[in-house]
């Protein structure tokens, strides 16, 4: 994972392969050392890579978008995991989309392109989470999965992903943290992200 991770350092992001490679180094990585780890602890089953790799492509991905803010406008500036290939569709400096209101409706188009392809992963991560048999296990992946699909809730179709600091209402998490038992938990959550504004504190 370090190894893989040190390729990243002064790579940049070019094309959607070289995103899908950044996310299997640090997160597929990071699930499947967990998931050993829990097996050797309490006899969790490992759930099959491809599932494995859905999780993680949901939770890094959608780390990646909500933390745009924090990444262009840190100093020193920090590097950027947007994939150019996409970003750069819509402008020549990803910073551009920032506070330029002609560029806003593009900023808007660029983070739902973003978020609908980390959707393509919902599917696939829901069945790993089903395949946790533990039941503190469950609750961790399960927690991840909800606090990631609720922040692409957040996210989508809004502007603010370059210009602040995006949370989730703290009353939602705490819910998630509280209440995510069972599957059954984690549907009801998913018909709550559908049907509520999940907007919280700005920074």
């Amino acid at each position: 994972m370090g190894e893989g991770m040190a390729k990243f350092v002064l790579k940049e992001i070019k094309t959607m392969e070289d995103w899908e490679e950044y996310i299997d180094v640090v997160n597929t990585t990071w699930i499947t050392g967990t998931l050993r780890l829990a097996e050797t602890l309490v006899g969790e089953t490992l759930p099959e890579y491809s599932l494995i790799h859905a999780m993680a492509s949901l939770h890094q991905k959608r780390h990646t978008i909500h933390s745009c803010y924090e990444d262009i406008t840190e100093i020193p500036k920090k590097k950027i995991y947007w994939p150019k290939e996409m970003w750069s569709k819509y402008v020549k400096k990803i910073e551009d989309l920032q506070y330029d209101e002609v560029n806003s409706i593009k900023a808007v188009q660029l983070v739902n392109e973003m978020v609908t392809n980390v959707l393509s992963h919902v599917e696939g991560s829901l069945d790993f989470t089903s395949k946790i048999q533990d039941p503190g296990v469950f609750r961790i992946y399960a927690r991840l999965q909800l606090m990631s699909i609720g922040e692409l809730a957040l996210c989508y179709n809004n502007i603010q992903v370059f210009r602040t600091d995006l949370k989730i209402r703290a009353e939602v998490k705490k819910k998630i943290c509280n209440q995510t038992i069972t599957m059954a938990c984690v549907r009801c959550f998913l018909r709550y992200f559908l049907s509520h504004e999940v907007h919280g504190e700005e920074q």
